[in-house]
C-alpha cells in the first residue's frame, strides 16, 4: 500500500464512520462567512465530495470543535487526494490544524488514535509537498509540526 493510501486508511479507522450530522456544515460555514444565516445540513448538499470542499472550504474557519472533527477526516482525505492542487482548501485545512489559530480549543476533541491518524497524514503530505514544489504548504505543515512535538507530552526532550 501506497503512504497516501496507508494514511488514508489510518484516518477512516482512526474516525470510523463520522455519523451524527455537525451542528455547521461547511456550507453552513460559508454562509456565516457571508454573514448569512447558516442553513441547516441537508445530507445531499453537504455530501463532502471534492467539489462541495473546493466551493465551501471558507466554512472551515467557522465550523465549531465538533464539527471541525467531524469534517476533519474527510478534508485530510481530500487533501491526500490532491496534494498538487491550488486550492485554497489545502491552505484552509492548515490554517485550521494550526492551534495558533482560530477562537477555541480543537485539538482537545481529537482521541490519542485520531492525533496519530491525523500527524500520519500531516506527514505524508509534507513529503508529497517537496514533490508538487510547494514551500508554503511544507514550510506551514513544519510549523504545525514543530508546535505540535513542542507540546507532546510523551515527547522525552
Amino acid at each position: 500500500m501506497d503512504p497516501l493510501e496507508a494514511a488514508r486508511a489510518k484516518l477512516v479507522e482512526a474516525f470510523g464512520n463520522v455519523g451524527m450530522p455537525p451542528a455547521i456544515s461547511l456550507r453552513g460555514g460559508n454562509a456565516l462567512d457571508d454573514y448569512e444565516e447558516p442553513p441547516p445540513f441537508d445530507p445531499e448538499l453537504d455530501r463532502p465530495t471534492d467539489e462541495y470542499i473546493e466551493r465551501y472550504y471558507h466554512g472551515i474557519h467557522f465550523l465549531d470543535a465538533d464539527s471541525w472533527h467531524h469534517y476533519l477526516p474527510v478534508l485530510l482525505g481530500y487533501a491526500l487526494g490532491h496534494p498538487e492542487s491550488e486550492s485554497m482548501a489545502l491552505d484552509t485545512l492548515l490554517f485550521s490544524l494550526d492551534p495558533r489559530n482560530g477562537d477555541y480549543p480543537v485539538f482537545p476533541c481529537l482521541s490519542s488514535s485520531q492525533a496519530a491518524a491525523v500527524r500520519g497524514a500531516l506527514e505524508v503530505l509534507l513529503e508529497q509537498a517537496d514533490e508538487f514544489d510547494r514551500p508554503e504548504f511544507a514550510l506551514a505543515l513544519e510549523r504545525v509540526w514543530e508546535i505540535d512535538d513542542a507540546n507532546d507530552p510523551d515527547d522525552s526532550q
